[in-house]
């Protein structure tokens, strides 16, 4: 069995001029060691292979298809449009990883990736067969070539094909999961609309006062619309002014203000002044007084007989 020594804390009493206080004295404890896991030390060093053979097939490429478009463009935008060449396949690489647990949305970007593959070797070639170079033109498109085989085994290994029942489940699952986003998704738009909505008819509400600020609000409307009448709201008929605008004050939220109540009145085409409405409220507000009645003597045997002399 293999042993490590691992260090650990202990805290121990220490007195000095006899006031106590715990103090830490580190101490070296022998514990077995864990067999070491050469599967993740050997994925580990084969992604670290990868990476830099994926870096060195960019390297490569780049330089290659920038040099055959240097010809007939500035250096920084044939390099630039080069590295798109490489940054295709190993786009659709990373797609298809994502998608490795469905096999339907995974075929698009793989077949994807083998053409954009097919176009940088063959970009590659182009180059040094233009100048006669055959060998370096094939050699150098096997680049490439290794680097997307290498990932595509690697990806592969990870990925493992799931059974029949196994994909159905994971299908279902997937599916109430983008419905549960696509909903998610339909109601925050539903709700910025309806805030959208809630700020412009409150700002038309607090612009409407304002609009005739020198005309007196218990004015009659000079324009010859006829003013709609809600269908949520209808006054009692046969009340007047008083009770008009009690009725409306109970229609409205509580603590409505009196230019509100006199706009709700006047919506209902039936005008009143502003005063009037603080007045009516004010008085409705008011405690009414009930008459005090006179405090009677209560009965006792001292007030038997009083004025009559009682009875004998």
């Amino acid at each position: 069995m293999r042993l490590r020594t691992e260090r650990r804390d202990r805290w121990v009493p220490h007195t000095i001029d006899g006031r106590t206080t715990l103090v830490n004295d580190p101490v070296d404890i022998t514990v077995p060691a864990l067999p070491r896991d050469w599967d993740t030390t050997i994925r580990r060093g084969v992604d670290t292979l990868l990476v830099l053979m994926l870096t060195a097939a960019i390297v490569w490429s780049t330089a290659s298809i920038g040099s055959l478009l240097d010809r007939r463009v500035d250096e920084l935008p044939a390099y630039a449009a080069a590295a798109t060449f490489d940054a295709a396949w190993i786009a659709c690489m990373a797609l298809e990883w994502l998608a490795r647990y469905d096999p339907k949305r995974a075929a698009p970007p793989r077949r994807a990736g083998h053409i954009a593959l097919l176009l940088a070797m063959a970009a590659i070639a182009a180059e040094h067969v233009i100048d006669d170079q055959w060998a370096v033109g094939l050699v150098g498109a096997a680049v490439s070539l290794i680097a997307k085989a290498l990932w595509t085994l690697r990806l592969q290994h990870t990925a493992l094909p799931l059974g029949t029942r196994d994909q159905q489940w994971v299908d279902q699952q997937r599916a109430e999961l983008q419905a549960r986003r696509a909903l998610g998704l339909v109601r925050r738009e539903l709700a910025g609309i309806e805030e959208t909505a809630a700020l412009t008819a409150g700002r038309h509400m607090g612009a409407s006062p304002d609009a005739d600020a020198d005309t007196p609000h218990d004015a009659p409307a000079d324009t010859p619309d006829i003013p709609q009448v809600s269908a949520v709201w209808a006054p009692p008929a046969g009340t007047n002014k008083s009770e008009l605008i009690l009725a409306a004050a109970s229609s409205l939220p509580p603590g409505a203000a009196p230019r509100d109540i006199a706009d709700h009145l006047a919506r209902h085409g039936h005008t009143v002044d502003v005063g009037y409405v603080r007045t009516v409220m004010s008085r409705a507000k008011k405690p009414k007084r009930t008459p005090r009645q006179p405090t009677l003597p209560e009965p006792g045997p001292d007030t038997v007989g009083r004025g009559g002399g009682g009875y004998n």
